[in-house]
């Protein structure tokens, strides 16, 4: 279990930037972000519109499960500090596993496993 990063397209500029309104890639920040911008071919820092602010916010997060947790309406528990795999009552989403989340069409997941020697 590696290191995950996510890019959540804040629709800066009024748009999104490509065809997944979350991206998470399996690796750290920075070399994420040079995953990205090697993939994509747009810098994810980019702002386009300096009124509307970046075009994604940018979270690490320790695991797949844990940083796709609040988007599966996932329980979070106060104790530990992390999300529980199972439905929370005050969530804005709806509860999902995270094999049926990797279904949803606006997701894309980049593991390590498929990321080019060049990015």
């Amino acid at each position: 279990m590696g290191m995950w990063t996510h890019f959540h397209d804040m629709y800066s500029g009024g748009e999104k930037k490509e065809q997944w309104n979350h991206i998470f890639i399996e690796a750290p920040i920075d070399e994420a972000c040079s995953i990205f911008l090697n993939r994509f071919g747009h810098d994810p820092k980019r702002i386009t519109c300096r009124c509307c602010g970046a075009d994604y916010s940018i979270t690490e997060g320790e695991s797949l499960e844990q940083i796709t947790a609040y988007y599966r309406g996932c329980k979070w528990n106060d104790k530990t500090k992390k999300y529980e795999e199972r439905k929370s009552q005050d969530s804005f989403y709806p509860y999902r596993t995270i094999k049926e989340y990797k279904k949803l069409l606006d997701v894309k997941f980049i593991p390590k496993k498929v990321t080019r020697k060049e990015e």
